[in-house]
């Protein structure tokens, strides 16, 4: 037989409360950090989305419904014209035509434009206008 001492740590493996604390301490801290990262990226996310949302899209929704107003001006007078054959009733017409071609300019300018987004935008304005005569008919 052998004549020693044994410590506490020796046979079991077990920690000592200063040690279970200190892992504890350094666990927590660890996730905070890693939850305060997290965090920021979200928040990061998050602000670039608002951007992009108040600084393109909403702009963007209100130059479209000027973009209707247009079309709609467009379709009322020549549908007055179609009913009365009188010429006083296109400048309306005109004036549409001129604020619809202002408004796409004004679209299609826009900081950051993207050639699909410009793409759609020819279409779209294109479509409606077909679908605004056929309508007159």
């Amino acid at each position: 037989m052998t004549s020693g001492t044994t410590s506490p740590n020796a046979g079991g493996g077990r920690l000592t409360t200063r040690r279970w604390l200190s892992v504890m301490l350094l666990t927590m801290t660890a996730l905070v950090l890693a939850g305060g990262g997290f965090g920021a990226v979200a928040l990061r996310h998050t602000a670039e989305v608002s951007n992009r949302l108040a600084d393109r899209i909403a702009p963007a929704r209100t130059a479209v419904g000027q973009l209707e107003v247009h079309l709609l001006q467009q379709v009322a007078a020549v549908r007055g014209y179609v009913l009365t054959a009188d010429g006083a009733l296109l400048d309306p017409y005109r004036k549409g035509v001129d604020a619809e071609r202002a408004t796409v300019a004004r679209l299609a300018n826009r900081r950051r434009a993207t050639p699909y987004s410009q793409g759609r935008l020819r279409s779209g304005t294109s479509r409606r206008r077909r679908q605004a005569m056929t309508n007159t008919s």
